[in-house]
């Protein structure tokens, strides 16, 4: 193939690449390009004219250029005899950006000091992994978050829902409760008038430990996927004006349409409080108490997000930011964002220290740091379905950090 040719056709992979239009053979196409050092210069220029036209670049040394050059070309390991990058300068995030996209699971040390910027992408396509609720954990190793909560209903009763059969049904004051598959749960009300007052406020609630994760279905048809370490509180049916419940941690809310009446999340935490109000739509809520503020992320439809005697509607594609008085609206990346329920961890520019706070909810153990906390940041993409040992070998490939796993309990160490 000509030079002239050979680098349209790289040029229309990259493209590919980076709109996600990419498909399994060109993929590896592509892959085996960037592994001949004769296309290095080829790959280089295309890099940065694909991401010229969009991007916000800034500069980085020329020895870090070599690190993630060398990343692209051997999962983070150097090349034996590693080709020079002749270019005056590289727009490393560009390399870091196609990186991510082509090579996963990838992962970059960056200097706090260097590197501002980000870049977003559309949805990645969720990946199912099983593996049975009663296995188990290995020694010094566990296995990823599995379908388990606490349902404590209003009545005082406690189901360990891992522990119920699929297709069993518990029926109290008209309220059916049953477990329709693994980790799924659906919420019935047979409404009658003497039942309607006594249903609207008997409160139940629903709690996904450390290491664990719940899918539930509510009296009106409203859908909420629970993240590890989350607490949902809802009645057992809704009231006739508005639909209310109380939320902390991380969920996924499918919100039934009902243009009569409103559904309202409220969340409180840390002196943050926000109610979302929506009438049928899709959106994230993360608000575990270590995170700085409230972050919704709107999917589908329209929100309002109110906070203290703020209140501002969000559009698809935008995320609100909630820090005690002030709500920030940004656009919204949701790969980073929804990458828990695409069964996937996606750092970018993450704070070690935050990176190490969602491996601890969801692989359920202790974090212990010897020495002062690292304060470097990673760039990594990795699927949550892997054992904790073959993630932390991931993060470990920048041979900046060392894990040692002990039982429940991970030493990070310089």
């Amino acid at each position: 193939m000509q030079n002239n040719s050979k680098k349209e056709r790289i040029n229309h992979l990259l493209d590919k690449c980076i709109s996600q239009r990419i498909t399994a053979s060109e993929r590896e196409e592509l892959n085996r390009y960037i592994q001949d050092a004769d296309q290095n210069e080829i790959i280089q220029h295309s890099l940065l004219q694909s991401f010229y036209k969009e991007k916000e670049l800034v500069d980085m040394p020329l020895d870090q250029q070599n690190m993630i050059w060398n990343s692209l070309r051997g999962l983070g390991r150097p090349a034996t005899s590693p080709k020079i990058i002749r270019a005056s300068f590289l727009k490393w995030i560009a390399v870091a950006a196609v990186a991510l996209l082509i090579l996963a699971p990838l992962t970059f040390h960056i200097n706090t000091k260097q590197i501002d910027q980000v870049f977003s992408r559309g949805p990645r396509v969720k990946k199912q992994v099983e593996h049975d609720n009663n296995t188990q954990q290995p020694v010094n190793d566990r296995f990823p978050a599995k379908d388990q909560a606490v349902l404590t209903m209003f009545d005082g009763t406690v189901l360990q829902l891992d522990e119920l059969e699929i297709g069993k049904e518990i029926h109290i004051e008209g309220l059916r409760v049953e477990k329709q598959g693994k980790g799924d749960l659906v919420f019935q009300f047979k409404e009658t008038d003497n039942q309607k007052v006594f249903a609207n406020n008997s409160m139940n609630t629903l709690v996904t430990p450390r290491g664990g994760t719940y899918h539930i279905k509510l009296a009106d048809g409203t859908q909420v996927q629970l993240n590890s370490s989350s607490r949902l509180t809802f009645p057992s049916m809704f009231a006739d004006n508005a639909r209310k419940v109380e939320f902390e941690g991380e969920g996924y809310f499918e919100v039934a349409k009902d243009p009569d009446k409103k559904f309202i999340v409220e969340t409180v935490k840390n002196g943050n409080r926000q109610q979302v109000v929506v009438y049928g739509t899709q959106f994230n809520i993360c608000a575990y108490p270590e995170d700085e503020g409230i972050t919704t992320t709107l999917i589908e439809g329209s929100v309002k997000i109110s906070s203290h005697k703020n209140e501002l509607f969000l559009k698809p594609m935008e995320q609100a930011i909630v820090k005690g008085e002030e709500i920030a609206i940004l656009p919204a990346n949701l790969d980073v964002n929804l990458a828990w329920k695409n069964d996937m961890f996606y750092f970018i520019n993450e704070p070690l220290a935050d990176v190490m706070a969602q491996v601890s909810r969801w692989y359920d153990i202790d974090i212990e740091y010897v020495g002062e906390v690292p304060t470097f940041r990673l760039w990594a993409q990795i699927s949550r379905t892997k054992k904790l040992s073959e993630l932390l070998e991931v993060l470990q490939q920048t041979n900046d950090i060392h894990f040692e796993i002990d039982g429940k309990e991970v030493r990070v160490m310089k």
